[in-house]
């Protein structure tokens, strides 16, 4: 809920497959980012959708122990007592000549700016650059 009409929405699954070695109790983007082989961290494709008139979207995936959906680290995950993340990604007013796109990629639609240059290859080419300001709006973690 609580999310722009109109607009496209990707999520993405983030699997922390050894927490232990994270900061702090819970993982932080700096732990997956910066220590994806301490942490055995990685990102994959979820679900893409449009936000309706109400402001809400419905989203369902299932990702199964080993390889992901686009991975970024290729570490999958490796086991059902890992961390997860879900982090809900704004891609900004569906645009038809990349529908399919914003609804399944990283950076569909996305200005170059708001594809930090601090994100691995596998992210910052995931799909057509754009216009919009996009933005990770909300995230759900799940603890082992």
């Amino acid at each position: 809920t609580d999310l722009t009409p109109g607009n496209a929405y990707t999520v993405w699954i983030v699997a922390i497959n050894a927490p232990e070695h994270c900061e702090n109790a819970l993982c932080k983007g700096t732990d997956v980012l910066k220590s994806a082989g301490l942490v055995q961290s990685d990102l994959g494709f979820g679900d893409g959708a449009i936000a309706g008139v109400d402001g809400s979207a419905r989203f369902a995936a299932f990702q199964r122990v080993g390889e992901m959906s686009k991975p970024w680290f290729g570490n999958g995950l490796k086991s059902s007592d890992a961390e997860v993340h879900l982090v809900l990604r704004d891609h900004g007013p569906l645009q038809a000549d990349m529908a399919v796109d914003m609804l399944s990629s990283f950076r569909a639609g996305c200005t170059e700016a708001s594809v930090p240059s601090t994100l691995p290859e596998a992210a910052r080419v995931d799909g057509p650059r754009g216009t919009y300001s996009c933005a990770n709006v909300q995230m759900a973690i799940f603890a082992p």
